[in-house]
């Protein structure tokens, strides 16, 4: 498990002292004591925040996992075709597809990419994702302006398929900078 500051403080967290007002205001509109509606409001500041942080956890930690993920099976991906291909063919821009099964039973697609360049990169990254035989095309995107700068890896797109996609896929993209043609990756 990762914790990431925003886990802790976030934009969710603004409703804590709403929540907390709310119980002050019925306290003492119910007429209780001081040292009661003090005792009262400070216990459900602490339960409110206990509340929203743990939702704000669950709910960040498969963002986290997907990211994580996907950087990792980026980099292994480079430095596959790093190796396949001499190095002045390797391209400095990677595109990855990663599939996840959604709690719909779906899937869910979540496209990267990374620049592994030394210059930082503008132009077009298309992607195609098809079935292990080649047969089917299952996704397809392009993307224009992807401005990547140098080391970057970072989330161009998430597509939802009602489709469930545990079998084997095959992926191929092609990144081509703004002022020139482009380069071509297995």
């Amino acid at each position: 498990m990762r914790l990431e500051t925003e886990m802790f403080v976030s934009v969710w967290h603004l409703a804590v002292p709403v929540l907390v007002l709310i119980a002050f205001i019925g306290m003492v509109a119910g007429g209780y004591d001081r040292r009661t509606t003090l005792k009262s409001t400070g216990w459900s500041l602490v339960v409110f925040y206990a509340f929203v942080t743990f939702t704000t956890v669950i709910v960040s930690q498969e963002s986290l996992y997907v990211e994580e993920k996907m950087v990792q099976d980026m980099d292994e991906y480079h430095a596959e075709i790093k190796d396949r291909l001499p190095f002045s063919e390797a391209p400095g821009i990677v595109a990855y597809v990663g599939a996840f099964l959604d709690e719909d039973d779906g899937t869910k697609w979540v496209i990267y990419a990374g620049n592994y360049g030394s210059a930082p990169f503008t132009g077009t990254v298309s992607v195609t994702v098809m079935d292990e035989d080649r047969v089917t095309e299952l996704l397809k995107r392009t993307f224009e302006e992807v401005h990547l700068a140098p080391g970057e890896k970072k989330e161009l797109d998430t597509v939802y398929s009602l489709e469930s996609r545990d079998n084997p896929y095959l992926m191929q993209f092609k990144a081509a900078p703004a002022s020139s043609a482009g380069a071509d990756a297995p």
